[in-house]
């Protein structure tokens, strides 16, 4: 009996609210109350008055509660289970009607794949309604999503889940990362382990091999057995072959990594050579081939291969034996000899300087011939010679272009965040594009001010602002290939640009339309529906493409100060990688967080021999290195309202004009209290409280005072 005595005693309420953007009526937790306004220092001193609340919380008759309340994806089309409990205020489980999952506007308006629900309504059954959802086919790393589950029957009822969007990236361990080669044609074998994000053997995929640029001097830095290895429960074999003969004192440097993030699980194996003393190097005769290093997909190029002496003089044909020729990926290509024999492997006999035709196919890489030659030499002796030839595939002209969040770092002696993106471009056939195009790239952080109306289904904020920017829509938003080119729209809002400081950008239609995404250099305004555009757009006439004109910083909206996005090349190397990569840098001040923005990037690529523009452009909400919320304690017997305000976390700045989710918690042993309102009531072009975030907690407490805490403070976007 004395331990109940103690629990209703010490009985501590501790309520949780979550509010994203706007509060709305979750019914995971009871409606704030709207108690009065009043001012509030963080000391407590100025408490004014407000509603006081008792213990007693009125709550709805049917309530929702989800289980979890966020997921985390991290493969590709994961597959999560989430549960709607349905219940009634006494606890009575409801078996009748319906739960209906509504997307958030990012999907709806085709901005993000984040994945999609096996059924959009599920019947409700023994109290719980049970979704499957499916993660993104091929996972990236966005924003947070909000999903809303309602209860059909009467849709004030609704409860949100928070699915996290976090892909794996591989790590690569080598048993042994620096082979030492002391034999010709001496093979090693390499065990690979891969790991996940929680260094757990990681499932699936390829490990590939990216080869020393030695090679295209005609360098032969040996080979690999394959040059696509399957990982199996977090392991794979790599079988390197050793040049015939081998040159001492020489060391390449090949790239390891794993095919579903390259750039980033790029791991070095550094191979050299030390042959010994004693054994027989070939120095005399050499394998010679006459060919070039690089071709394209879907074509034929001559190869010509020639047993030579020391002197550069071929050996003539009644002293060679055999030359046979093996393409070691034929996934790549086949070879084809004079007399139009075809397959993976071509031999002749009798003949110096064969002649062979390689044919590629429609997949871009390394493409190895070993060369293995039998011949007669000076001493009347049989000798053998072996070497690979590498020539490389080139991809197709470049066509799609995707980009990845990768994770943010804080510059604090310059007051920066920088955040990476990775860059990846492919051809039509899907291959990584390792042409080495130039790629240029930048943020539109300002927009211009839109003359005329915003869409009608636009936010209160976007309509606030006036912000220049426009989702992508059918039938609106049209890029026309013409005398001149022209991008034109439905709505009267290019009056006010300007043509000194401002561009266009092109985003988010559904579909292969990369060819007109991206930024557009403006001539003139024509009319204020209507662009004249400087850059040449060679195309069918497209609609329907979402659109934004600004420049690369905004003003401060309170205090006017002028705030820069820069964005560059990681290393300032504007040429893209050999493997269809790159690393975008957003470098921007601490007040830009939370600021939506357009990341573009463009390069150009070659299409039935006429130059085409291709870009891509993605709305990015800055995010920094995160938030924190402030917290009060106050004393016994307080009442009033209290403002907890909100920080960039790591620095000493305030966030200001724009969204954020939180909680609130309060810990104390007999209080009620409500949330009455938040900055993003204002709205955040709001100068209240100088447009610092904040949430504003009435309070009223009846026993020896407590805390309230603002946490789990999330950046999310303007509009």
């Amino acid at each position: 009996m004395s331990l109940i005595k103690i629990f209703f005693s010490i009985s501590v309420i501790f309520m949780t609210l979550f509010v994203s953007g706007c509060q709305s009526n979750n019914s995971d937790a009871p409606p704030p109350s709207n108690a009065g306004n009043g001012a509030h220092d963080n000391n407590g001193t100025n408490g004014g008055s407000g509603t006081d609340n008792n213990s007693t919380i009125v709550v709805a008759t049917i309530r929702l509660q989800i289980q979890p309340k966020s997921i985390t994806v991290g493969l590709d089309s994961q597959h999560k289970i989430i549960t709607i409990l349905v219940f009634k205020s006494n606890g009575a489980v409801v078996d009748t009607g319906s739960i209906s999952v509504r997307y958030p506007d990012k999907i709806t308006n085709g901005v993000v794949n984040g994945g999609e629900f096996v059924k959009n309504r599920v019947e409700i059954n023994d109290g719980k309604a049970v979704f499957e959802f499916v993660g993104p086919p091929q996972l990236k790393a966005i924003d947070p999503l909000n999903f809303n589950f309602v209860y059909d029957q009467d849709q004030n009822y609704e409860t949100t889940l928070t699915v996290n969007y976090v892909p794996d990236i591989p790590k690569i361990v080598l048993d042994n990362n620096h082979l030492i080669i002391k034999k010709n044609g001496e093979v090693k074998t390499i065990a690979v382990k891969v790991y996940g994000k929680d260094n757990e053997p990681y499932p699936d995929g390829h490990i590939q091999v990216k080869y020393p640029d030695a090679l295209l001097d005609g360098k032969d830095v040996g080979s690999f057995q394959n040059s696509s290895v399957e990982v199996k429960n977090g392991e794979a074999s790599l079988i390197y072959t050793a040049p015939n003969p081998i040159d001492a004192n020489t060391s390449y440097l090949f790239g390891v990594f794993h095919d579903v993030n390259p750039i980033l699980s790029n791991t070095d194996l550094n191979v050299s050579f030390a042959p010994d003393v004693n054994q027989t190097v070939l120095k005399n005769y050499r394998l010679h081939a006459d060919y070039e290093t690089k071709m394209d997909l879907n074509i034929s190029k001559g190869m010509v291969f020639s047993v030579m002496d020391d002197q550069n003089n071929s050996l003539p044909d009644g002293d060679i034996v055999s030359i046979n020729a093996t393409i070691l990926n034929p996934n790549l290509g086949f070879l084809e000899d004079t007399d139009g024999n075809k397959g993976t492997s071509i031999s002749t006999t009798k003949k110096n300087g064969v002649h062979i035709n390689i044919h590629s196919n429609t997949l871009s890489g390394l493409l190895p011939i070993k060369v293995d030659a039998a011949f007669i030499d000076a001493n009347n002796k049989e000798q053998k010679l072996t070497k690979i030839f590498n020539v490389i595939v080139l991809s197709g002209p470049p066509t799609a272009m995707s980009l990845s969040y990768a994770g943010t770092s804080q510059d604090k002696e310059h007051a920066k965040f920088i955040e990476n993106w990775v860059l990846t471009v492919t051809d039509k056939y899907n291959n990584l594009v390792n042409t080495n195009p130039t790629v240029s790239m930048g943020m539109i952080t300002g927009y211009a001010t839109r003359s005329g109306d915003a869409q009608p289904d636009a936010s209160q904020n976007l309509k606030d602002a006036k912000y220049l920017f426009y989702s992508a829509k059918d039938g609106d938003g049209n890029l026309t290939d013409g005398a001149l080119d022209t991008f034109k729209t439905k709505y009267k809002t290019f009056a006010n640009v300007d043509l000194a400081n401002q561009y266009l950008v092109t985003y988010g239609k559904r579909g292969y339309y990369f060819n007109t995404f991206g930024k557009w250099d403006i001539s003139s305004v024509e009319d204020d529906q209507t662009l004249a555009l400087k850059d040449d757009y060679n195309g069918t006439n497209v609609s329907g493409l979402g659109f934004a004109v600004g420049k690369n910083f905004r003003n401060e909206t309170c205090s006017g100060e002028s705030r820069v996005a820069n964005v560059y090349a990681k290393d300032h190397n504007y040429i893209l990688g050999d493997n269809g990569n790159m690393i975008i840098q957003v470098e921007y001040e601490y007040y830009l967080v939370g600021k939506t923005t357009l990341l573009w990037a463009n390069l150009l690529g070659s299409s039935d021999k006429k130059i085409k523009k291709v870009g891509i452009a993605n709305v990015v909400t800055l995010r920094g290195d995160g938030l924190t919320g402030e917290s009060y304690n106050f004393a016994k017997g307080f009442s009033g309202i209290v403002r907890l305000l909100v920080h960039i976390k790591d620095t000493v700045e305030f966030y200001k004009n724009a969204n954020f989710g939180y909680q609130v918690e309060v810990q104390a042993e007999d209080a009620s209290w409500s949330i009455l309102k938040s900055s993003m009531d204002d709205g955040i072009m709001s100068c209240n409280n100088s447009g610092v975030g904040y949430v504003d907690v009435n309070i009223s407490d009846g026993g020896k005072g407590g805390t309230v805490s603002l946490t789990n403070v999330l950046v999310a976007p303007e509009f």
